[in-house]
């Protein structure tokens, strides 16, 4: 596949946001994030040890982007969004530039299944979606349902670091 059908530069369109975060991502469900207390959910987080894994917060699977305080955005593709994490580059067209490579070389470390809820945000674990604090939430424009999670990082320093969720039909 052609990497113009996967990826197109954010000067061509309008940008995604950044979210800065403290340590871990959730991508959760509305009604998950709106009983989300940082002080009683995020101990389930500690097992966390892979790129993603998927945890249970109120009788939900969110799926937990590792516990580094990487800067995130998304981009479509394939039939969903792959999570795009800035962690060893000189600037953003870099990061996006090498996820776009990610991508269309298809070379995923690990790939499991994940349903997501209703209306996804995805926030800072730490301070929570309602936080006063500037690590905001982004709410992501994906049909819940089931989906493929496929996730690498090349190198320890590899510019970015990819999550791809790809809904299956």
């Amino acid at each position: 596949m052609a990497m113009e059908a996967v990826f197109k530069p954010r000067s061509s369109r309008v940008p995604n946001p950044w979210l800065e975060s403290s340590a871990f991502l959730v991508l959760a469900s509305k009604r998950v994030t709106d009983l989300w207390d940082p002080d009683a959910d995020c101990d389930a987080l500690d097992r966390v040890a892979y790129t993603c894994d998927v945890v249970t917060a109120h009788g939900e699977e969110c799926l937990v982007l590792n516990n580094e305080p990487l800067t995130t955005t998304w981009i479509k593709c394939h039939h969903g969004i792959a999570f795009v994490r800035w962690v060893a580059a000189d600037n953003e067209q870099e990061v996006l530039t090498h996820a776009a490579r990610t991508i269309e070389n298809n070379a995923w470390e690990h790939t499991f299944h994940h349903r997501v809820g209703a209306d996804p945000v995805l926030f800072d674990a730490y301070f929570g979606p309602k936080s006063d604090h500037p690590y905001e939430c982004i709410r992501l424009p994906i049909a819940p349902g089931d989906y493929e999670v496929s996730f690498t990082r090349e190198a320890p320093l590899s510019p970015s670091e990819v999550i791809m969720l790809r809904q299956l039909f």
